[in-house]
């Protein structure tokens, strides 16, 4: 007699009540069924097993479904399981096979496999089987089992495994076959919809959008963090500040981790964990010197016992990816890796309780590493944590022209200030340090009140000239760049120049920082042509110490005045150059550098300019990402304004809106220079839409006048002044504008400003009834933009250019170009006509019980108490948020409150 099978490992789990719909991996599940075989492969707390159930609520074939535990690793006690659940989908499977399986212990496994694969092919239905929690499995011969039944199964039949590693089987000759489909951590993490719907609408916290993406950010999407982050907050009235705090050394995260993860590993993993914890990126040399038992000055001993050996690290490394313990790649060659930012804090915090007095060696040889590497900020950073003095002295000559994240800088100026005071004196370059990191960091007054303790220890103290020269480089260094900042580029092309002068030949990195200031500075008087000189010297001395921070900025900036200049074409070719540089280098360090962020926003500027308004804001927004990685607020602040040109470009005003609030909190915090410069650039977006109150108090308050000198160092003020007149249909005005300033771009050689003038002038004169002039100066506006091919310098102007234009081709002037241009602006007027129409469509289709929900949608209600309050079942309180997302093409509760705002509905 068969021996009795626990009947729960069959069933399949009922959903939970807060379970949010993944409608999209239901899709890819369901698609993948054309194959052999599903793998979900994730860590713990990832929501396979939930997927999977919803997954077989929906799925129109029959499932069967087996769960598994340790006690499955018995071959035998495996196939009468399998067996049975194939039972309970194909009945008459299991008759006979459990009766011979169970008499016959000399049966080969083969031979009933082999009756079960033909039993199966008897049956005629499609269907499903899951085997979920397959990683317990460990037992070799059932591993060559489950391959036989997957090489050999029925069309008819699909696998389903859930697992937090992957099987050892073939799954790329399955991939090349087609056979596979597969579901990873990226693909199961919940995207910032699904995290709103699951902490607001399950969990009835009625968080901010802003602490639904940190706590999104934070858990990188990971469900049991979510979910415990939303049982630790139910209690809570300060919500926001627990989001701010919500680490892995939280006690749910610990407990679930330590249980569910670390407590599961060898020794020898639990302890290249630890120590490798310590490591923001990590590949394998970096893991072997830290973990190898090296000397402080890097040489290895000759007899060292090691508890991991040097060269084993990349095996580890591969184990521990395949073996899903939230160990992320960075790149796709698998030679960059980072924890999963809670799973890391966990691991730092157990490593301090347990092996305290190792930290600071193991931080030592990774600053070693790091410097050896070239990676100067990361060696500084590792050696601050060591607290080694000499390391850091020893490291800081080389800080001058990096760029540290924001928390990088916080922790060198704390360390700085918690030094002696005699310290300063004892060792100039750590001043010197201060001053860059400062400015790094926006604190633009204490960068001068340092750099004059800087000058009274030279007037002070014995100094070799040699040294002096270098450190008074420095320091005209710097101050070239605060003035850049102010915007005094007479006085930033002055230092500039005094700087490379004084910094010896050989240092060829800072000479490179310092010619990209002396190049902006160049733009800022319009000397385009020395400019990009510059920009292009300074780039290639940075490719020849391998600096690739500095020569990606250097050259796509450079590609920006090319622009400017009137070559498009070269510009075109410049930005892909260094963009196929910057793609080399990508992986260097095992993250995107902040120049690749500054290269990406030159890039979207480029891309707008060709008319290419969807990638321009994709690289837009990839240049803000990199940004906010970083938390370096300058480039941030200017990646932001991109994105809000490109999404102004685009329509979507209500994310122009948002991200301009930003960009003006941020330049708020950096200096008031910076803050007046993005409020000049948010009144000029609110002109371009017709809005002119704030324009006009900006003008009064300025004094602007037509009659005013024009100058090219203030050529944006009179931009936005010659926009205010002419919305204002001030066009005598706006014409004496416009002319002054195309006499100055003509001067400088602003070829790009001078299209977009002529464009203006030409709006003008054609308002005005001077229609010959107005083609006139359509003519040289087109002519200049035909040669190299320039567009949205002619169609930023909207409705209004289309008249133009069309004048333009009857007239023959650059008729093809002007009549592509012309079939672009319709594209776009056509667009904007549907926009409107969709919108009314939107609001006319919603029903006044939708309304009604919708309405309720903008409180603090859960979904069960909208159900309540409406007196309706909480399935159909679903239903209707679902068709309302529906209908209003948003997917979470707080873009359906958006845009319906935006529509005029709430």
């Amino acid at each position: 007699m068969p021996k009795p099978l626990l009947a729960t490992k069959f069933y399949i789990p009922a959903p939970r009540p807060e379970l949010v719909p993944r409608l999209r991996l239901i899709e890819q599940l369901n698609h993948g069924l054309k194959g052999k075989l599903t793998l979900i492969s994730a860590p713990a707390g990832f929501g396979k097993t939930t997927l999977l159930c919803e997954c077989a609520q929906q799925c129109k074939k029959p499932t069967a479904w087996l769960s598994l535990d340790e006690g499955d690793n018995d071959p035998e006690s495996f196939l009468s399981y399998l067996i049975a659940a194939l039972g309970k989908t194909e009945p008459g499977i299991e008759v006979g096979l459990l009766e011979v399986l169970e008499s016959s212990h000399t049966l080969d496994s083969v031979d009933v496999l082999t009756m079960l694969v033909n039993k199966i092919s008897e049956s005629i239905r499609p269907f499903v089987l899951v085997l979920d929690d397959y990683h317990v499995i460990t037992e070799p011969d059932i591993q060559k089992m489950m391959l036989f039944v997957i090489e050999n199964q029925p069309a008819h039949m699909h696998l389903v495994i859930s697992s937090r590693s992957d099987p050892p089987w073939p799954l790329a000759r399955f991939r090349v076959r087609g056979e596979l489909s597969e579901l990873r951590s990226q693909d199961l993490r919940f995207t910032q919809e699904e995290a709103a719907m699951f902490l607001n609408d399950m969990m009835g916290l009625a968080l901010s959008g802003e602490d639904v993406s940190a706590l999104e950010s934070k858990t990188e999407g990971w469900i049991a963090g979510l979910q415990m982050a939303a049982i630790s907050m139910r209690k809570r009235n300060d919500r926001t500040s627990f989001i701010q705090a919500f680490t892995g050394s939280h006690r749910y995260v610990i407990d679930y981790l330590m249980e569910e993860v670390l407590g599961q590993q060898t020794p020898q993993i639990q302890d290249f964990l630890l120590k490798t914890s310590i490591l923001e990126r990590l590949n394998s040399d970096l893991c072997d010197a830290v973990i190898g038992e090296q000397s402080p000055d890097g040489s290895e001993p000759a007899t060292a016992k090691r508890t991991i050996s040097i060269g084993t690290s990349q095996a580890i490394l591969e184990a521990i990816e395949r073996n899903n313990l939230f160990l992320i790649p960075l790149d796709d060659q698998r030679r960059w890796y980072r924890y999963h930012h809670l799973f890391g804090d966990l691991l730092k915090s157990h490593l301090q309780d347990t092996l305290a007095n190792v930290v600071p060696d193991l931080h030592t040889k990774a600053s070693i590493w790091y410097e050896q590497a070239g990676l100067i900020p990361d060696a500084i950073n590792h050696a601050l944590a060591a607290d080694d003095i000499e390391r850091i002295v020893h490291l800081v000559e080389g800080l001058a022209v990096y760029k540290m994240d924001a928390g990088e800088l916080r922790a060198f100026l704390n360390w700085l200030d918690h030094l002696p005071q005699d310290a300063a004196y004892q060792y100039p370059w750590l001043m010197i340090a201060r001053s860059w990191a400062l400015f790094n960091s926006g604190q633009y007054e204490a960068v001068e009140i340092t750099l004059n303790q800087v000058e009274e220890i030279l007037s002070q103290e014995d100094v070799s000239p040699k040294l002096r020269d270098r450190i008074r480089g420095h320091i005209a260094a710097l101050r070239s760049y605060l003035a850049e900042v102010r915007e005094d580029v007479e006085l930033g092309i002055q230092k500039a120049e005094d700087a490379l002068r004084l910094l010896p030949d050989q240092d060829l990195k800072l000479r490179s920082f310092v010619a990209i200031r002396w190049a902006n500075c160049l733009v800022g008087i319009g000397d385009f042509e020395k400019a990009i000189q510059a920009f292009q010297e300074a780039g290639n001395a940075a490719k020849l110490i391998e600096d690739g921070h500095l020569a990606i900025t250097a050259l796509s900036e450079m590609s920006i005045v090319q622009m400017w200049a009137g070559n498009l074409r070269q510009a075109i070719a410049s930005i892909q150059d260094i963009s196929n540089y910057a793609e080399l280098l990508a992986q260097k360090d095992g993250r995107q550098s902040l120049a690749r962020g500054i290269l990406y926003r030159h890039l979207s500027h480029i891309k707008h300019e060709l008319n290419e308004l969807t990638e321009a804001e994709y690289f837009a927004e990839k240049s803000v990402k990199i940004c906010q990685q970083w938390g370096e607020k300058e480039a941030l602040i200017f990646g932001l304004a991109r994105l809000a040109h490109e999404q102004f470009a685009l329509r979507k005003f209500d994310l122009v809106d948002q991200n301009m609030s930003k960009v003006l909190e941020l330049a708020g915090q950096l200096s008031p220079l910076t803050l007046d410069y993005f409020q000049k650039f948010r009144i000029f977006l609110q002109l371009r839409r017709g809005l002119t109150e704030d324009a006009e108090t900006w003008a009064t308050k300025l004094g602007l006048s037509p009659n005013n000198q024009f100058k090219y160092e203030v050529r944006f003020v009179n931009q936005i002044y010659a926009h205010l007149l002419i919305a204002k249909a001030d066009y005598a005005n706006a014409l004496k504008v416009v002319n002054g300033l195309l006499e100055v771009f003509a001067e400088v050689g602003d070829k790009i400003r001078t299209i977009q003038f002529n464009v203006l002038q030409a709006i003008i004169l054609n308002k005005i009834g001077q229609t010959n002039d107005a083609l006139n100066a359509m003519e040289k506006a087109l002519s200049l933009a035909s040669a190299e091919g320039y567009v949205r310098s002619i169609l930023d102007e909207g409705e209004a250019i289309g008249e133009l234009l069309r004048m333009a081709i009857t007239k023959g002037i650059e008729a093809e170009y002007a009549s592509n241009l012309l079939s672009s602006l319709e594209g776009e007027i056509n667009i904007v006509r549907l926009d409107r129409q969709t919108k009314v469509l939107m609001v006319e289709s919603l029903s006044q019980r939708e309304l009604e929900v919708l309405r309720l949608l903008v409180t603090n209600l859960t979904t069960p108490e909208i159900a309540e309050e409406l007196c309706i079942s909480i399935s159909t309180a679903r239903s209707h948020i679902k068709n309302i997302y529906g209908k209003l093409d948003v997917h979470s509760r707080h873009e359906a409150v958006t845009k319906a705002r935006e529509l005029g509905i709430l």
